[in-house]
């Protein structure tokens, strides 16, 4: 017999909702509730929209560029096509020394262009870093005009 137990938090980390059973039940149960408090439901898509991540995923490059992806992949983009994210971020640690980090910011800092990132990722694999590389580039080519 399978079985889970899991919650919800809020901001300070208080429990909001617990489910146990069954663990993909479960999971659905608590995805539901999440939702409810959660999503907010965006009437259109706009030019220019300021979203951030917070502590602790603002304190590097690899950490913040999570932000537009969120952003990017709702189930109806939040930025059209041709639009802008801003994405303020401290960013202490620049764009930190793990090898992922690193993988990524070579793979966005060389390649000659969004293209480049999609096919080698494609081509030679999504080793860590190299898949937030090919998330970010799909963000990049699908919200520019």
């Amino acid at each position: 017999m399978r079985f889970i137990l899991n919650v919800v938090l809020d901001d300070d980390k208080r429990i909001l909702c617990i489910t146990a059973g069954d663990p993909e039940l479960a999971f659905y149960d608590l995805v539901n509730f999440a939702k409810s408090v959660y999503e907010v439901a965006i009437p259109k898509q706009y030019d220019i929209v300021i979203g951030g991540v917070g502590f602790p995923k603002d304190t590097n490059l690899y950490q913040a560029s999570r932000a537009p992806s969120y952003l990017f992949f709702a189930p109806i983009p939040i930025v059209r096509k041709g639009g802008f994210f801003i994405i303020p971020a401290r960013c202490e640690e620049g764009a930190d020394a793990g090898v992922g980090e690193q993988r990524f910011l070579a793979a966005m800092r060389e390649a000659p262009d969004i293209q480049f990132i999609l096919d080698d990722a494609r081509k030679n694999g999504y080793p860590p870093g190299q898949q937030r590389a090919f998330v970010m580039a799909k963000v990049l080519k699908d919200s520019t005009s």
